[in-house]
């Protein structure tokens, strides 16, 4: 299981994982591997990001995988548990727009960037810290970023990961290759 941290009002980097998990999830259906490996995003705003929100947002991303919220507490233990750093922040400014109302939002999210590898036991067994290199990105992802996010999108920075360190990550868990799907 790919289990990876992310907000939907996120206008930085989240958009740009939802594009490197939607090139990961087409290469383990193309492989075959759909019912080996899951992909979860887990949010790490719980304030905003209903069940309703995340269907929303799953439509406008094209994201098929699971997109999990929670409790306050169960989130905070979850994440607290792989090591991943979140907290509320003000809204910068000037304020990012919501995708969804079209109104500035409030507050924002700083966090971790970059997944965690679980096996068939739920063992942590590798994880990527950082931002992702992935390039390109589907214009309705690109849409949500702002001024930083399309600066991060073009120069990650460092400690980034890219589609092949998790597809090579994650044939490692299951003793294969896994071929990027074209």
């Amino acid at each position: 299981m790919i289990l990876a941290p992310f907000l939907t009002s996120c206008q930085e980097e989240c958009p740009i994982t939802t594009a490197a998990l939607l090139v990961i999830h087409r290469a383990i259906v193309h492989d075959g591997l759909s019912k080996k490996v899951a992909i979860v995003e887990v949010t790490v705003d719980p304030g905003r990001d209903t069940p309703e929100r995340m269907t929303a947002y799953a439509k406008l991303t094209g994201s098929s995988w699971p997109l999990l919220t929670g409790s306050s507490a169960a989130l905070a233990s979850l994440w607290r548990y792989f090591g991943m750093y979140y907290q509320k922040v003000p809204e910068g400014s000037p304020p990012g727009i919501n995708w969804q109302t079209q109104r500035p939002y409030t507050y924002d999210v700083d966090h971790s960037d970059g997944f965690v590898l679980l096996d068939s036991h739920l063992h942590e067994r590798f994880i990527a810290g950082g931002m992702t290199t992935v390039g390109r990105i589907p214009a309705n992802l690109e849409k949500l970023l702002d001024s930083q996010g399309r600066s991060d999108l073009r120069n990650p920075g460092g400690g980034t990961w890219t589609v092949s360190d998790a597809l090579n990550a994650i044939g490692w868990v299951l003793g294969r290759t896994i071929a990027m799907a074209t």
